[in-house]
């Protein structure tokens, strides 16, 4: 088969999410690898492989760039993978470029839905009532999406795991993955439950997005986990239609024991 090749052209992102340790690593600071080098980057690439994958922590963190690169890179004859911010489909030039460019398969972290309190925070959170139609401009366009979610806030109802799993049948990705809330070391988020705290665990090993390692608000940490689970395995099954039958059983019946172990 095709070798798997990396390339990294953008370091940092223009988002400032509490959660995410990127702002902390490269202090809020945006690096690119000039085009005229990138693209003789990806001359090099080529030579194993007609497709690759951006590490960019988000291909869009610059459109005026991400222009710049995707118009030189039409003529290659590639084909390229990435994660991006949904904001991208703002844009239908940019969409256009991505396409000839040779995207096909991008990575969106939406992780949250429209009907949580966390969607009034700014940042990438401001376009969560746009999130469905966003998703169709991209999917129009012959691009394959994978989407992130998170699970773990305080406003985090039952509710809102209902929620999470209708808005994956509603958008049809390739592939779901949810992940736990996690105030990983060097985040705002870390800094604040430190502070308040509500750490439980201090083992890194631990922060690996699938441990519970903070005291939940509302919720016993056994039903937190447990809850978890569930709405990861079922946003993984629910892309085929007998995964969407057992995700609702098991999910009916979580969410109904949950109510008698809070």
């Amino acid at each position: 088969g095709e070798a798997l090749n990396y390339v990294e052209t953008t370091r940092g992102c223009k988002f400032n999410c509490e959660f995410c340790a990127i702002p902390g690593i490269f202090h809020n600071r945006i690096r690119h690898l000039p085009p005229e080098e990138a693209i003789e980057l990806f001359k090099h690439v080529r030579g194993s492989g007609r497709h690759f994958s951006f590490i960019d922590n988000n291909i869009y963190t610059d459109p005026a760039y991400s222009k710049d690169l995707f118009r030189r890179m039409e003529s290659m004859g590639m084909t390229w993978a990435a994660g991006c911010s949904i904001d991208m489909a703002l844009d239908e030039e940019m969409l256009d470029l991505a396409y000839r460019s040779g995207a096909r398969d991008l990575l969106i972290g939406y992780e949250i839905v429209q009907n949580t309190p966390e969607r009034d925070i700014a940042g990438k959170f401001a376009y969560v009532r746009r999130y469905a139609e966003l998703t169709a401009k991209i999917k129009r366009k012959g691009i394959m999406l994978k989407a992130a979610f998170m699970y773990g806030f305080d406003t985090d109802t039952l509710r809102y795991v209902l929620e999470v799993l209708k808005f994956i049948v509603i958008i049809r990705p390739a592939a779901a993955a949810v992940s736990l809330l996690t105030p990983l070391p060097g985040t705002a988020l870390y800094r604040r439950y430190l502070e308040a705290g509500r750490l439980r665990v201090l083992n890194w090993k631990k922060y690996d997005l699938r441990h519970l390692v903070f005291t939940p608000v509302y919720r016993s940490p056994a039903v937190v986990r447990a809850v978890f689970e569930v709405l990861r395995l079922s946003a993984f099954f629910l892309l085929s239609t007998w995964g969407i039958l057992l995700s609702g059983i098991v999910v009916a019946a979580v969410l109904a024991g949950s109510l008698f172990f809070r």
